[in-house]
């Protein structure tokens, strides 16, 4: 009977070894209300905290960090009379981050924040343009996004990429800044890649923040400034592949 129940013992946690790695090597897809599949999250106009909870056992915070109420609302609306939420004028499965601004650097940030440590493996963020050729200075507008990421150890590095090699932005660090051409239209398509870029880590977080701004260069006013963030890909962190305890 001893043996009996190590053997079992032994299959059951050769079992979980293989799932945990399993998980491991298999990104957890991250979607947003409107997806063909997936946890589907949905951020309604005015939400300021969402918890997402079991995505693949991980469970997702995010919290807007607006203390100048610079975010696009139901009573602080766009120029164009919409706001930051899922499923609107992006398309289905994106998440539309709209924001305003009185002067430049004026960040409205998303923090998302893990319940286990995991690495950020593909987190993608499209529209980085910039329009100076209106004559209202509310209409004219820099996208500047930076990102931050954290664990217990402190903050992490991150890695940036533009997914054209043409990109209407540049990367600065851990920053990018949409490329600034006076009163031209540099307004980009958001399904074009040159204005998109892409985000992962190497080490693993458990927070990570993406700010969202009016650049340096534009006069500051903007009654409208919008990114499009799709789905994103991340791996739960394994320590020794057994995690302690039993989830």
């Amino acid at each position: 009977m001893l043996r009996l129940i190590l053997i079992l013992t032994v299959l059951i946690l050769t079992t979980y070894c293989l799932n945990s790695q399993n998980r491991t090597l298999q990104p957890t897809v991250f979607t947003w209300e409107g997806a063909a599949e997936g946890n589907k999250a949905v951020w309604n106009a005015d939400d300021t905290l969402n918890t997402y909870l079991d995505i693949d056992g991980i469970d997702v915070q995010i919290r807007l960090i607006d203390s100048l109420h610079l975010n696009t609302t139901t009573e602080n609306p766009s120029e164009f009379n919409d706001y930051t939420k899922t499923n609107t004028f992006y398309g289905r499965g994106n998440l539309a981050f709209q924001v305003k601004s009185t002067q430049a650097a004026q960040a409205v940030c998303l923090e998302f924040a893990f319940s286990n440590p995991i690495y950020l493996n593909n987190f993608d963020v499209f529209d980085i343009d910039m329009l100076q050729s209106s004559t209202v200075k509310a209409s004219t507008y820099q996208d500047s996004v930076s990102f931050k990421a954290y664990n217990k150890a402190g903050i992490v590095p991150l890695v940036l990429e533009q997914k054209d090699l043409n990109a209407a932005f540049t990367i600065y660090g851990q920053s990018a800044k949409a490329n600034f051409l006076k009163g031209i239209n540099g307004d980009v398509s958001h399904t074009n890649l040159i204005g998109a870029v892409s985000v992962k880590s190497s080490l693993p977080i458990e927070r990570f923040v993406l700010c969202h701004s009016n650049g340096s260069e534009d006069d500051g006013l903007s009654n409208s400034h919008a990114i499009k963030i799709p789905g994103f890909q991340f791996t739960e962190f394994f320590r020794n592949n057994i995690r302690k305890g039993i989830r």
